[in-house]
């Protein structure tokens, strides 16, 4: 890890201040920007699953009027099953070209549509089957069967599965039930099939009631009063329905009703549950648009406030660096000009940050450079000073000099002549030397004449004697006195 660490650092230490910065802000600021990416991807992904909710929903209505169109026809014994047909066929491709589905959704629309041009009016029968089996395609794969909110959940079970059961089953009950008063009478399969759907029509009632009452524990009543109020009317008229072919149709030995007053009480039923359709349809529609809107709304407000972090963020950053390149800049300009001898200005200390603090140090340092120059100068004054008065005694050691060499010149030059007057008087010394022999030989000859001058001359040369001995300590200095001579000289 240190080693790591390590690396960076010498990394880094090789980019200007300005990189480092730039490194910096990028590091932080893009963690900040794909954060709020993918928040806002997230919510683009709920949206779009609430457009395709929408889109479904609008395929389900128009699936629903498909189907109670087929429903009609098939009360009616089939007789408008072609212009029912045409017009589900021009449906389902005005669905496929206008709507924005998936593809999946478009292949369960394609396939209804091949089924609705197959069948014929003698298989027409077997459609029931197929759109319902599309509707419950459209709506898991659009996913308004799938809503993740309680509310929606109930609505799309109560407008996909409850209220279109229970119509189907009305139908199935309407137009058996039409068949046998016109004919007046039962046959074994139809008294079964009757009673049996009869009964499953009154167990849709009751799941209908349930999910009624399911969906309005989940919302406030003033919010679902009209779908409210339909679900109470529906009921009402299906309760009735159910109990006027038990007891009017099923329990008695003949039947207590004829044709045109069960096809006018058919008919407000059939008409109940259409407006309960539509209502249904309609909230369901409602609630998810307002979903939509409210998340559209968050959306716009998540992005805007990512925007202003974001751009916060860099204007903080922004500020920083303004903040920390202007002092550097500044203490590399003032350390150029210190680097170049100039050492009059000083940085402007602002702020209490380590840089500010590094500022009025090298202030103090500047400080301490100018006032160690002052004393500097100071010194070299005084060096000038002594050198000055170093000349001059130098000048006179010189004077003193030149005038101790003349003496020097002039001592030699008598000592050259003291060396000259010692060998004359060597010189002298020996001639007088041999005189005094010639004058012993005479004395010697002539004893007894110069007896009387011998103690004379003896006196004499004992003076001269000692007058040698001088000369002889003279003349060996005389050569010690050359040399001392020859050293001034030199």
């Amino acid at each position: 890890m240190n080693a790591f660490i390590s690396a960076g650092m010498h990394i880094a230490n090789r980019l200007s201040f300005k990189k480092k910065f730039t490194l910096l802000a990028i590091v932080t600021l893009l963690p900040l920007i794909f954060g709020a990416g993918m928040i806002v991807m997230q919510q683009k992904d709920a949206l779009n699953l609430l457009n395709d909710e929408i889109a479904g929903l609008s395929v389900l209505t128009e699936l629903s009027r498909i189907e109670r169109d087929y429903r009609h026809s098939r009360e009616n014994d089939w007789q408008n099953y072609k212009e029912v047909k045409e017009l589900a066929l021009m449906s389902i491709k005005q669905l496929q070209s206008t709507v924005n589905l998936h593809s999946n959704s478009v292949s369960v629309l394609r396939q209804l549509s091949l089924e609705f041009d197959r069948n014929t009016k003698d298989t027409a029968k077997l459609l029931a089957a197929s759109i319902v089996s599309a509707k419950e395609d459209i709506s898991a794969l659009s996913g308004v069967a799938l809503d993740g909110e309680p509310s929606g959940f109930y609505l799309a079970e109560l407008y996909i599965n409850r209220i279109a059961q229970i119509a189907e089953y009305y139908s199935l009950v309407t137009a058996l039930t039409s068949n046998i008063l016109q004919q007046g009478r039962f046959t074994p399969q139809s008294y079964t099939q009757i009673v049996a759907l009869n009964k499953r029509l009154e167990e849709q009632q009751v799941l209908l009631k349930k999910s009624t009452s399911r969906l309005l524990t989940t919302v406030a009543d003033t919010e679902m009063l009209p779908l409210k109020n339909a679900l109470v009317e529906s009921a009402e008229l299906v309760g009735d329905f159910v109990d006027t072919v038990d007891r009017d149709i099923i329990s008695p030995d003949e039947f207590s009703v004829d044709l045109a007053v069960f096809s006018t009480q058919s008919n407000t039923v059939s008409a109940a549950l259409q407006l309960l359709g539509d209502t249904t349809a309609d909230v369901l529609e409602l609630q998810i648009q307002t979903r939509l809107d409210r998340e559209l709304s968050h959306m716009f407000w998540l992005i805007i406030g990512a925007l202003i972090v974001v751009i916060t963020s860099v204007l903080i950053l922004l500020v920083i660096y303004k903040a920390i390149i202007e002092k550097v800049v500044a203490i590399e300009a003032l350390t150029s000009r210190v680097a170049k001898g100039d050492f009059s200005a000083d940085l402007e200390v602002a702020g209490n940050d380590e840089l500010s603090k590094v500022a009025e140090a090298f202030n103090h340092m500047l400080q301490s450079v100018r006032l160690l120059i002052t004393e500097v100068k100071q010194v070299s004054l005084d060096v000038v000073d002594a050198s000055e008065k170093m000349q001059l005694v130098t000048a006179d050691v010189e004077s003193t000099l030149t005038k101790q060499q003349a003496q020097t010149h002039s001592v030699a030059e008598a000592i050259t002549d003291m060396v000259d007057s010692a060998d004359s008087v060597e010189r002298c010394t020996h001639e007088a030397n041999q005189v005094t022999s010639a004058a012993l030989h005479s004395v010697q000859n002539g004893k007894e004449v110069i007896t009387g001058t011998v103690n004379g001359i003896n006196k004499i040369a004992a003076e001269v004697a000692t007058g040698a001995e001088v000369i002889n300590q003279l003349a060996l200095h005389s050569s010690d006195i050359g040399k001392v001579v020859n050293v001034i000289r030199s």
